[in-house]
């Protein structure tokens, strides 16, 4: 089973086969609010797709694009 490990203490492990994320995963994840991680779907190009009327989103995608930010923290609390 693959997981995602960071340096920080903060971050929980986060399983890969889980299928889907929800805005509120994300944002724990990335350690901002719900409000910043719709900001972030909106102007930095992180992935999503609705769901229901929700946004879910798929853990590999968060992963890869919080890497190509540079950081397992891509957005400020």
């Amino acid at each position: 089973m693959a997981r995602y490990d960071t340096e920080r203490d903060d971050l929980r492990r986060y399983d890969l086969e889980t299928p889907c994320w929800t805005i509120h995963d994300v944002a724990r994840f990335l350690g901002c609010s719900t409000k910043t991680v719709r900001a972030l779907v909106r102007t930095e190009g992180l992935v999503a797709f609705p769901l229901r009327s929700r946004l879910r989103f798929l853990p590999s995608d968060v992963i890869r694009w919080a890497q190509r930010r540079g950081s397992s923290r891509a957005a400020p609390r």
